[in-house]
């Protein structure tokens, strides 16, 4: 349904009765975001224990799958200029992953928050509508500020895929370690 969901799915992929239904319970949900809530986070125990030794490239063949199926994604991806850095804003964010996936930037955020307080407060007659338009732009064009830290592996995922897809080539899965990991999806194991 989502990359999100699929991604998930790894985390319970060993092939037993519990791990398919673990995923089946995962694909239910409406969003990535409601997986991750209410069926991995009550399941926690149940992630493969060797989860984190494939996980990055477990995450590139899911990302490359989407650029390949969806048209739509594919096409906003090469939208993005080539020589920028995508990062993925986890500042806000608590997991133990968070740093990994993406970076965080306190100043920046600490920055945004007291614009976003100050034009506020500068156009309390206007909507909550409008007042959530101009926040947005306004808070968005404070972008060089802060320190980001973290290893952003989506945003280089991301930009090895926009890569590949420019150049027409395949990015570098590596398909054997997701071979040895035996990946099931909803019982079957998937081929590399």
């Amino acid at each position: 349904k989502d990359s999100e969901r699929l991604y998930l799915c790894g985390e319970f992929s060993c092939g037993t009765e519990q791990h398919t239904e673990i995923q089946r319970a995962i694909l239910q949900e409406n969003s990535g975001f409601a997986a991750k809530r209410f069926v991995k986070n009550p399941h926690k125990q149940e992630v493969r224990e060797d989860f984190e030794q494939f996980r990055l490239p477990w995450m590139l063949y899911v990302v490359w799958q989407k650029c390949l199926g969806n048209r739509d994604f594919r096409e906003l991806l090469l939208r993005v200029p080539a020589d920028v850095t995508i990062v993925e804003d986890t500042t806000c964010n608590h997991g133990a992953t968070a740093t990994l996936w993406g970076c965080r930037n306190r100043e920046l955020r600490r920055r945004r928050k007291a614009l976003e307080a100050e034009l506020r407060a500068r156009y309390q007659r206007l909507t909550e509508r409008e007042r959530k338009q101009i926040v947005n732009i306004e808070t968005n064009r404070i972008n060089n500020v802060g320190v980001w830290e973290g290893q952003n592996n989506i945003g280089k995922i991301l930009m090895l895929c926009r890569r590949c897809l420019d150049g027409q080539s395949q990015p570098p899965i590596d398909y054997r370690l997701l071979r040895e990991a035996h990946i099931h999806i909803l019982g079957k194991e998937l081929i590399f």
